[in-house]
């Protein structure tokens, strides 16, 4: 009875945002209170935590990132065996029951792929973009899992950015592409980093491109608004890693826009089959569908739940 009243209260560390100001709009809250049977409750100091949430962007923190280069030298000239006791020590968080919850590529180098050499040493309970093959003692949690309309977790926001969740009939179900759309490529991006900025210059030689946000032209509204106008979306992904998987492609599905420029990293959710997709061409794409397999979020709750409760 204790465990219904008294809150979790959750620390973040590293999140790169702001999480927890609408408890009931975000998805990890919802499974821990799910899995916990206690309301969560977000707190900035460390010694009210019971549990604390580690993202990768500490790593901007100066502190951490002289604490991950001796880390690294122990590690390598020592040959230190307890990673576990290295990683909690360099993220700081002492013995404080910890979960790490990372969709930025870990597989991509400098901080990132640090991170990741010490993470899958470690016995820390995290949730990554990895599949079991990679990370045995983790669990898969893909970034775009966030913006789907799970029945067991009904959120009040409709995902402002884009525009409204996915629903995960429609991305089982054959491309609907709308008609009087027009004949050009969208891509909505902050930045043309490398390798995104290369692929774009490479595509936009063979055929025009509008590039939006924070790369090209300001727009309003949801990115929805926007994409439906687009016979073609751009669906390259950020970067090279192992499950490691773009959302923009079940954003191009959602809106009806045929992707274009698709590679799939190793163990992807999606269908290989959209890679071969030939945008002039809707015989090679009429009847196939962005997901094979339905998706579920037991696991995650399975794992959550054995980790930390």
């Amino acid at each position: 009875m204790e465990n219904l009243v008294k809150p979790l209260n959750i620390l973040y560390i590293g999140a790169g945002r702001s999480p927890g100001t609408n408890i009931e709009d975000d998805l990890l809250l919802q499974i821990l209170q799910k899995v916990s049977g206690r309301k969560v409750a977000i707190k900035k100091n460390r010694h009210e935590a019971e549990l604390i949430v580690v993202y990768p962007y500490v790593s901007g923190q100066l502190l951490f990132r002289l604490r991950w280069v001796i880390a690294a030298v122990l590690k390598k000239c020592f040959k230190v065996g307890d990673c576990t006791k290295l990683f909690r020590w360099l993220l700081g968080v002492s013995n404080v029951p910890v979960l790490f919850v990372s969709h930025e590529n870990l597989d991509r180098p400098f901080w990132w792929k640090m991170f990741g050499n010490f993470l899958v040493q470690s016995d820390i309970p995290r949730l990554t973009f990895w599949p079991k093959q990679i990370d045995p003692r983790g669990c898969r949690f893909p970034y775009w899992y966030n913006y789907v309309m799970w029945d067991d977790y009904p959120r009040i926001s409709h995902y402002p950015r884009f525009g409204r969740f996915y629903k995960i009939s429609e991305l089982m179900e054959p491309l609907k592409c709308t008609p009087n759309r027009k004949d050009s490529t969208v891509l909505i991006s902050s930045h043309l980093d490398h390798p995104r900025g290369a692929l774009v210059k490479a595509f936009q030689m063979q055929r025009d491109m509008d590039i939006y946000g924070g790369a090209g032209m300001a727009f309003q509204g949801p990115k929805l608004d926007v994409m439906k106008d687009y016979k073609y979306a751009f669906c390259v992904e950020n970067s090279v890693g192992f499950g490691y998987d773009t959302e923009k492609l079940p954003e191009a599905w959602v809106a009806g826009c045929i992707p274009v420029g698709v590679y799939l990293n190793p163990f992807s959710d999606f269908n290989s089959a959209v890679v071969h997709i030939n945008p002039i061409d809707p015989t090679s794409y009429e009847h196939i569908s962005l997901l094979k397999t339905e998706p579920s979020l037991h696991e995650i709750e399975a794992y959550v739940k054995a980790k930390l409760f």
